[in-house]
């Protein structure tokens, strides 16, 4: 029974990667990009899943998250699309992004946990935390961080309402654009181990 389970699953897993790679492979023997309709269509929305969009970001930036109200960029944060507060973070829904090329870009991940960095500058846990609150503690704190390649092709899902995270495409000449989601995806028994929800 659970080999059968097992076996759906990697069969699903298989079509999935197979369509993934054809729609890239389509996208770098085309000069036009592809609809939006059809990156949308990559995850198909279940279980309150929502389509955000595609990013296109230039290369050469230190960070790629802008403030739409200022047009600054944020820098290390938290996102708060859920707007919960620090207690009920875990439970946000996670970010699932795509690099669709044609450059790679990277992922910037705080070592530190937020509940750490609250604890030991002593914020509110009633409330959600803000984007200055998050960037001033990185900085007094001194918090490392992780830079992670994302080429063509590679994704990520992280819980980025509570992972101080940013994109960057420093060093890179070509733009890249990133397709995201926002959602809740169950933890089937090829992933238990490694991620937790």
């Amino acid at each position: 029974m659970e080999s059968d389970k097992a076996c759906t699953l990697l069969e699903e897993l298989e079509v999935a990667l197979f369509d993934l790679s054809t729609f890239l492979q389509a996208m770098t023997t085309h000069d036009a990009w592809p609809r939006e309709d059809m990156v949308s269509q990559l995850l198909a929305p279940s279980n309150g899943q929502h389509y955000l969009g595609v990013a296109h970001k230039r290369g050469g930036l230190l960070t790629t998250s802008i403030n739409l109200a200022s047009g600054l960029h944020v820098g290390l944060h938290v996102d708060s699309f859920d707007g919960a507060a620090l207690i009920d973070r875990a439970t946000s829904r996670r970010r699932f992004a795509l690099n669709l090329g044609p450059g790679a870009r990277y992922l910037l991940v705080a070592q530190t946990s937020l509940e750490a960095m609250a604890e030991l500058a002593g914020w509110e846990v009633a409330e959600p935390p803000s984007s200055r609150k998050v960037s001033a503690t990185m900085i007094e704190l001194r918090v490392p961080c992780l830079r992670i390649e994302m080429r063509p092709g590679d994704a990520y899902l992280v819980a980025t309402e509570y992972v101080v995270h940013d994109g960057s495409s420093i060093g890179q000449t070509l733009a890249s654009n990133t397709a995201h989601w926002l959602g809740h995806w169950e933890v089937g028994p090829l992933f238990g181990p490694l991620v937790a929800s």
